[in-house]
């Protein structure tokens, strides 16, 4: 999905369904596998404590609201952007062992940008399914 919402920026929103159970893949995007593809900084990887500010060369992130097993919400940013913009991001058990997540990225500046994060979070969460089912099999 790309579009303008009603306070005049853009957003964008990817999902993914992955073969791990909702909590299993909360675990997986938490850990040093896949340091990285959600925030965008492999400097840090997903922060899993509120408030903490997160600069990188390339992505600056601070983690806002955080739902154990469910939600992570970020101010997030690439270095030559002017300003912040929203990231949040969803996990959700669809059926047995199987479970979706979804990326939804607001505050764009124009839909150059929207259509730019749309391909960046859709290869982010292609990159992070392969991680995850290699870490099932050790890899």
């Amino acid at each position: 999905m790309i579009g303008k919402t009603k306070v005049a920026d853009y957003k964008t929103r990817v999902d993914r369904g992955f073969p791990l159970g909702q909590q299993q893949l909360w675990d997986f995007i938490l850990s040093a596998e896949a340091n990285g593809f959600i925030t965008g900084n492999d400097t840090c990887g997903v922060s899993a404590s509120v408030g903490d500010w997160c600069e990188g060369e390339i992505v600056s992130y601070r983690v806002t609201t955080l739902v154990e097993g469910k939600e992570l919400r970020m101010k997030w940013k690439r270095a030559l952007w002017p300003d912040f913009t929203t990231v949040i991001l969803k996990v959700m058990a669809k059926a047995k062992g199987q479970s979706t997540i979804e990326i939804a990225h607001e505050g764009l500046f124009d839909q150059v940008m929207t259509i730019q994060m749309k391909e960046y979070w859709e290869d982010a969460l292609k990159k992070l399914e392969i991680l995850a089912i290699a870490a099932q099999y050790d890899f």
